[in-house]
């Protein structure tokens, strides 16, 4: 039986981004994937008779360039653009508030809202962008010879170092507070500190959830999101492309059971059904949790591993609902005659700092909030081949949706009466949205769990807080990829740096892979 130089244990896009490198470096590569499609969490799928829908990720902007150009994605097939607008904003009292890819065409729309928070907004980008470039740095770079310290050490002026305490050690709610006075633009601004992540506006270390997205890069475009055309499954399906290129293999329906190790060093993987695959490292794009307790063992691992294990925190708190519509919903708010140029980027609910403050603790009392915050996107008014001619497809995204209920766990009924609650949430604002629904899906962490194998539904495969970043993600001692049994690597979105569509995790860990490959040779 053949022997691979590496087995990547699932296809979600930073697996397969790990694939990538690997096999142009010349080793044999093999990636197993437990659905029938891959991709992970990366996946478009035809949810509905004519309605490709992104099923889970929804948006795009922490995939460096570096990647995109390293791995030849465009010449796959690959093609991303920016949103513009970045969001339209609606609030109960008719306003709204056009956030575009540029501040200059911004800025005389926060005006219209305050004037004081118009000539705030430059500096606010550009103190963001300062973060960004540092963030960006250290995302590029494997955590192996830098640690946490390095990367505080990075804000060296007096200035710089309050953006270190506002943007990465601070509250969201104090982050927003110490630009902007308008409680909307504050609610706007702060439902990014939330993002797969269970903290809350006022949570201390909750603005590094924020602060995150400042790594986002759109072409020129920094600090912005867009769209993959196709859908967000085309990036892992030009990744598949440019794996199977270089001579890599993939095999789709194939459910990894359990690491082989042998004399402390991984050595394959068994698969259900009993077959084993041989191999000389082993990758894993699955959490950290499922990958150590779940496909290792708790027999193999030092109790300290276990212990810290056990304490990573990676209880999900995302829902995702997803809609094949006949027709537009009109929105109040937004100026009469068509509206469509202010939904191509999408729309957000988000309208105070109080608004999210209540929903969050509604989460932390163990119920679903009644007014999540919503964020709506209509791919298909860009990207018409998503849908049937004249229909479209709507997906809603929030957090601060508790995996453990505090009245017993989900049932079909409670979910059900959540997205009620998530429509009608939507339905303030655009009356007409339950006339034009044609079909849905209804996901809360459980059920991310179930659909993509990731423990307790977390997104990100563990929480953005500042206790599981860069050197210490997933856990102290093991945040350069390496695991703790030899010829292991962590791959996936639970090791530095972190969620998001970014590719980031997986390029890293070949990085330290590769490095240990040619040491061994």
């Amino acid at each position: 039986m053949k022997t691979y130089d590496a087995v990547v244990v699932g296809g979600g896009h930073n697996g397969l981004t790990a694939a990538c490198y690997l096999a142009k470096a010349g080793l044999s590569v093999l990636v197993l994937e437990r659905r029938e499609v891959l991709g992970g969490a990366c996946v478009t799928e035809e949810l509905f008779p004519g309605f490709r829908l992104n099923v889970a990720s929804y948006t795009i902007g922490m995939l460096q360039p570096e990647i995109v150009d390293e791995l030849g994605l465009r010449q796959a097939g690959f093609d991303y653009y920016v949103r513009d607008p970045q969001y339209t904003a609606v609030f109960p009292d008719g306003r709204s508030l056009v956030v575009y890819p540029d501040v200059a065409r911004t800025i005389p729309e926060v005006a219209k809202l305050s004037r004081r928070d118009a000539a705030a907004w430059p500096r606010f980008e550009a103190d963001g962008a300062r973060v960004g470039v540092i963030l960006r740095k250290y995302f590029l770079m494997p955590a192996e010879r830098w640690r946490w310290g390095d990367f505080a050490a990075e804000f060296k002026s007096p200035d710089d170092q309050r953006l270190f305490a506002r943007f990465i050690l601070g509250t969201t709610r104090d982050l927003v507070g110490a630009y902007f006075e308008s409680d909307a633009i504050k609610g706007v601004l702060a439902f990014g500190g939330a993002v797969g992540t269970f903290v809350g506006p006022s949570t201390p270390g909750s603005a590094y959830s924020k602060a995150h997205h400042l790594a986002a890069r759109i072409g020129d475009h920094l600090g912005c999101f867009g769209y993959v055309r196709g859908g967000m499954g085309a990036l892992s399906q030009a990744l598949a492309a440019v794996l199977r290129g270089d001579g890599g293999e993939i095999r789709t329906e194939a459910t990894v059971e359990r690491i082989l190790i042998q004399d402390g060093v991984a050595t394959g993987v068994g698969l259900a059904g009993g077959q084993e695959v041989r191999a000389r490292m082993v990758l894993s794009n699955a959490d950290p949790t499922h990958t150590l307790l779940g496909l290792v063992g708790e027999d193999h691992l030092d109790p300290q591993v276990v212990a810290d294990l056990r304490s990573y925190r990676t209880d999900g708190c995302s829902y995702k609902v997803n809609l094949a519509l006949d027709a537009l919903p009109r929105f109040r708010g937004i100026p009469d005659g068509d509206q469509t140029p202010y939904l191509r980027g999408g729309v957000v609910i988000s309208p105070s700092l109080d608004y999210l403050e209540r929903a969050y603790q509604e989460a932390v009392a163990g119920r679903a909030p009644r007014r999540p915050y919503v964020i709506l996107h209509f791919q298909s008014l860009t990207d018409p081949g998503l849908a049937p001619p004249g229909k479209h497809t709507l997906t809603l995204y929030g957090d601060w949706v508790p995996y453990h209920r505090a009245d017993g766990p989900w049932t079909e009924a409670n979910k059900a009466a959540f997205a009620e609650d998530v429509l009608d949430t939507v339905a303030e604002y655009a009356p007409n949205l339950r006339d034009v629904i044609r079909d849905r899906m209804v996901l809360v962490p459980p059920d991310i769990e179930q659909r993509f194998n990731i423990t307790r539904g977390n997104i990100f495969h563990g929480d953005l807080v500042l206790s599981q970043l860069f050197s210490l993600r997933p856990i102290p001692g093991f945040g350069a990829h390496r695991m703790p049994i030899r010829n292991l690597y962590l791959c996936g979105s639970g090791s530095h740096p972190g969620g998001y569509v970014s590719a980031l995790p997986g390029r890293n860990a070949s990085t330290i892979a590769l490095a240990d490959w040619k040491e061994s040779r």
